[in-house]
């Protein structure tokens, strides 16, 4: 399975927010950045997010999963956007021509929000392919059971 990175920060809150703590534009930047420095065999491109497709709250944590595509459309003209890790701009050449090879993956992002032991409550997300072809609901059951390994492990 591919994926990139997660992305955590503290909030400001000591509650579990209602909503999803990431808007779709960080979504989309997220990605962007993360493809654009980690997926160097793939053209660098931009995504459209949408959802989200499942959400579920459990140990004082909640969840969002976000299925992400890459945005082909957009990128009939060059264009330029900032890159956050960089701190910098990276140009996006106009692509022309059509590689189903990029089309095949699912991309999920999947968000979270909630305390950590006695830490402070953090927001994290990150991005997966979904090569096991699961269901929204089943790949974000899949996620929190991995975070719990995770959390046993530390």
């Amino acid at each position: 399975m591919a994926g990139y990175p997660i992305w955590d920060a503290a909030t400001t809150s000591d509650r579990i927010p209602e909503t999803c703590p990431f808007s779709i534009e960080e979504m989309q930047q997220y990605l962007f950045v993360n493809h654009y420095h980690w997926s160097r065999d793939e053209e660098p491109t931009t995504f459209l997010v949408g959802g989200p497709h499942a959400e579920t709250t459990k140990a004082e944590r909640s969840y969002w999963l976000f299925e992400a595509t890459k945005d082909r459309l957009s990128r009939r003209e060059r264009k330029e956007l900032w890159c956050s890790l960089c701190q910098k701009p990276h140009v996006l050449d106009a692509l022309h021509d059509y590689n189903p090879v990029d089309e095949g993956r699912q991309w999920f992002v999947v968000v979270g929000s909630g305390k950590f032991g006695r830490e402070k409550m953090m927001r994290w997300m990150y991005a997966q392919t979904n090569d096991d072809d699961l269901s929204p609901d089943q790949f974000l059951d899949k996620a929190y059971e991995e975070q719990l390994a995770e959390d046993a492990r530390s």
